[in-house]
């Protein structure tokens, strides 16, 4: 199973990990803005690198006209390099192809796999491995603050979606 934990030192680090963006609609504050023409939105996107559990790795905010290959770029660099050389395997959807899977494997040795609907798929399917960032979204739409995106600056927004993601956590041990 991916999900096999290797510690490093006395904490447990996760082997394999899902990546994908939400973009989102962002108040008149002003601040970062662009428009996603996939969704047709005119705000920001939030690109999250989640665990097989859907727990929060690592979250990027960027204007919604980046593509999700630069988003996915931006979030690995970003990542702890200690997590980053842990993980061996990332899923991703279709909005990925192209070569992002090369960079993955020459500068962190991580297989990039595409998770796409069967051919004969007709209408809406759970995809396999996918589903579970799509609910780590859900989750943090349960907060209001991150209905939609009220900060001006970025910084703010990604501390607002790890403090939801402290407060989902916390309530699980309780």
């Amino acid at each position: 199973m991916w999900l096999e934990r290797r510690r490093v030192g006395r904490v447990a680090r996760p082997s394999a990990g899902i990546i994908d963006s939400q973009s989102v609609k962002v108040s008149d504050r002003g601040g970062l803005s662009g428009y996603d023409g996939g969704k047709k939105v005119k705000g920001r996107k939030r690109h999250i690198l989640t665990d097989t559990q859907g727990n929060l790795l690592e979250v990027v905010i960027s204007a919604a006209n980046l593509n999700d290959r630069q988003g996915a770029e931006t979030l690995m660099t970003k990542l702890e390099s200690q997590m980053a050389q842990r993980l061996l395997k990332i899923w991703v959807d279709r909005g990925y192809r192209g070569d992002l899977e090369l960079w993955f494997d020459e500068q962190w040795q991580i297989i990039l796999e595409l998770v796409e609907a069967q051919a004969d798929q007709k209408g809406f399917a759970v995809q396999p491995r996918r589903w579970v960032v799509e609910r780590t979204f859900a989750w943090s739409g349960k907060f209001r603050r991150l209905s939609k995106d009220y900060e001006r600056d970025p910084i703010s927004s990604e501390g607002f979606i790890y403090l939801a993601s402290i407060c989902l956590l916390l309530n699980r041990i309780r």
